[in-house]
Parts: structure tokens; sequence; C-alpha cells
């Protein structure tokens, strides 16, 4: 149950993005097959807060940033551990190198010996406030990643 007022986060599986939203209405409805509450929700906007009903935004909602630094970096891990799986699987079928399984690290290596390739579209207008590139890691193995525009006003 939330309270009007509070901000809750929404996580955007479309987008991989997290977004602030607040409560601004509570809805209790009464029938004779029982009682349903919903809620509804303002999302910034660049020119007016948009309404929207909570339960439509998906299931990723949270209350807490730090649950929800958790759980996006246990879905990048995740991920990453698939891809490394997927090219040490092609390595091994196609040019019968014998891969080492990967050790469970903790915490991740320094970025030193980090190469950062800049690959992005020229037109891609979902780039437009955020950069994507691609990293070269000390072992070989390429990563994208997207970053924030950097603002040097700021």
């Amino acid at each position: 149950m939330f309270q009007v007022g509070q901000v809750l986060y929404v996580i955007s599986q479309k987008r991989q993005q997290v977004y602030p939203v607040r409560v601004v209405e509570q809805v209790v409805r009464k029938s004779l097959e029982g009682e349903t509450i919903s809620y509804q929700v303002e999302i910034p906007s660049k020119d007016e807060n948009k309404r929207f009903e909570l339960s439509k935004l998906g299931p990723n909602i949270h209350s807490d940033l730090n649950k929800v630094r958790e759980l996006l970096m246990k879905n990048a891990a995740s991920r990453i551990d698939e891809l490394i799986t997927l090219a040490g699987e092609m390595a091994k079928s196609t040019f019968g190198v014998e891969v080492l399984p990967l050790p469970n690290v903790k915490d991740p290596p320094s970025d030193e010996g980090v190469e950062i390739i800049d690959d992005r579209p020229v037109d891609d207008p979902f780039l437009q406030d955020d950069e994507k590139v691609k990293i070269t890691l000390p072992d070989g193995s390429v990563a994208n990643v997207n970053l924030p525009k950097f603002d040097e006003n700021k």
C-alpha cells in the first residue's frame, strides 16, 4: 500500500532506465466482489507532468533506490555472465578453444588498461541525451555502456 505524495521508482524494461513517479491519488472501489485499490501517479516530463495508473507501468515498482540498484546490478551481472558464457561456447564450437570457467568475482577489476571506442551512430535520435560507447576490457572482452551526456557548465 502506498501513500499519496510518496515517491516510487519504476524500472522500465523496454528502455532499461529508472523513472521516479509520485503517487498523486489513491482510488478505493468497493463492490459486491470486494474492494480494489488503484493509484494514479505523475511522471516527470519536460513540459508538464503526466498522470498514469500505476498498475499500467509494469511490475517493477519500488520505494527504495537501494533495492532498485541491487536489482539492476543483479540483472546486469546475470546478463554479462550469459554473454560471456555464449562467447566461450562459440569459441569452443567454432575454433576448438577450451575456455576456462569464469571465477566468481565480487569486486570488479580496476579499469586500468580499458580502451574506450566511440561508435555512436550519428543519426540515432535515442542517443541525444546519452552517449553510447563500447569499452574494451583488459581481457579483450567488449562491453556496451550508456553514459549520461557530460555538461561542462555544471
